[in-house]
């Protein structure tokens, strides 16, 4: 169940055009090369930033009040279930209380806190090895390679 549809995601402007390069189906309507834009959406770009900051326990970064734009509907994090019920249970875990379920405005913006986290540090590695031998879509698989065999 999704608790999120009718709350955003809200991401820097600075952020919109890493954005734009690494989904595939950008805002403006056409498509990017799956090696050079691995993520199918935005969200899914968002969700691994979430991941990231999970796995590398990274700290929450706060949304600036300016210069930021609507990058995400909730409601498509409900296409997938498991995507809104683990930020359910990731931000139970930062919250340190089951009573933050009854608000999900503000699950979605501690969950975005930590996602952006975790972009930035993807954003900054994925813009390391632009113009190198590795292609975005090698370097996410190698990095989730990675991040698996920790477990």
């Amino acid at each position: 169940m999704n608790v999120f549809g009718g709350h955003n995601i809200f991401i820097p402007n600075e952020l919109r055009e890493f954005f734009a390069r690494y989904s595939q189906t950008r805002a403006e309507g056409s498509k990017n090369k799956a090696e050079d834009s691995p993520f199918p959406r935005m969200v899914d770009f968002w969700f691994l930033g979430l991941g990231i900051a999970a796995d590398k326990k990274l700290k929450a970064i706060e949304l600036p009040k300016k210069e930021i734009y609507n990058a995400i509907e909730g409601n498509v994090l409900g296409s997938d279930d498991f995507r809104s019920d683990t930020i359910v249970l990731f931000c139970i875990s930062k919250h340190g209380s089951i009573d933050i379920i009854d608000k999900p405005a503000e699950m979605l913006k501690l969950a975005n806190s930590y996602a952006l986290a975790g972009i930035y540090d993807l954003v900054r590695e994925l813009e390391s090895i632009r113009g190198g031998s590795d292609e975005p879509l090698d370097y996410l698989c190698n990095l989730c390679s990675e991040m698996l065999e920790k477990k």
